[in-house]
């Protein structure tokens, strides 16, 4: 975060976009469950839920959100992330650049139960 700036405008509307309809389009996951939105905390800028669809487990849908963040998601120049366990379900938190000096966007998605 030090190295560069949040993301705004519509750059993060169109990664906030990407977020909701990304996930929305995984099969493990529930379509009308999936929620995104932006705010104006740095260290948070986009907050994003989902719940399994009716015949899909948890870890189907944290191997389907790991890898839609590792193939579609995270910006090519830099970028990491991490499972946590909450007490509402897993949790990928990120942080992803842009390019070198340019901006950043940190972020949630909390995988909820059915």
């Amino acid at each position: 975060m030090q190295s560069g700036f949040p993301s705004s405008g519509d750059n993060l509307v169109g990664m906030e976009m990407d977020v909701f309809i990304l996930l929305g389009q995984l099969d493990a996951i529930d379509e009308d469950s999936v929620e995104a939105r932006t705010q104006p905390h740095a260290e948070r800028l986009i907050v994003a839920s989902c719940s399994p669809a009716a015949t899909a487990t948890i870890e189907e849908v944290v191997s389907g959100v790991d890898e839609l963040w590792n193939s579609q998601l995270r910006y090519g120049y830099d970028a990491a992330h991490i499972w946590t366990a909450e007490s509402a379900g897993p949790q990928l938190e990120f942080i992803t650049q842009i390019a070198e000096g340019g901006f950043y966007v940190t972020g949630a998605v909390q995988i909820r139960e059915r």
